[in-house]
């Protein structure tokens, strides 16, 4: 994803792309935001101009409108991977592109049973 001219290789022909990276063994800012950067370019240079991203929970709102991201509830380790996602889909909603976030759910309490259920939800940007 980092490789603009690969990237647009590969979409070349298409009418949307879907997008889901993570950093490996990495700073997760400068990956998400070289990936994103890069996507962003070649789906463009490629004429694709659809993006379905995947996102993270942690930047939805919760039961308060405030995003896991911003209290106190997250935890530390997951801070720095949930701000570069921020910043990556900062540059998402920034781009010419058609887009749509999609979120997979938090897993903060993976020890405790599952409540609730999924929603559909539609979050002003």
């Amino acid at each position: 994803m980092t490789d603009p001219q690969a990237v647009a290789r590969a979409a070349s022909g298409h009418d949307g792309a879907i997008a889901a990276v993570a950093p490996a063994e990495t700073d997760p800012r400068a990956f998400l935001q070289a990936a994103v950067n890069g996507l962003v370019t070649a789906l463009q240079n490629a004429g694709v101009t659809r993006l379905v991203w995947v996102s993270i929970a942690s930047l939805l709102p919760g039961p308060s409108g405030v995003p896991a991201v911003d209290t106190d509830g997250l935890p530390a380790e997951y801070r720095p991977f949930s701000l570069a996602h921020r910043i990556a889909l900062e540059t998402v909603k920034a781009s010419d592109l058609q887009w749509t976030a999609v979120s997979p759910a938090g897993d903060f309490a993976p020890d405790t049973s599952p409540t609730g259920g999924y929603a559909l939800i539609e979050v002003e940007t």
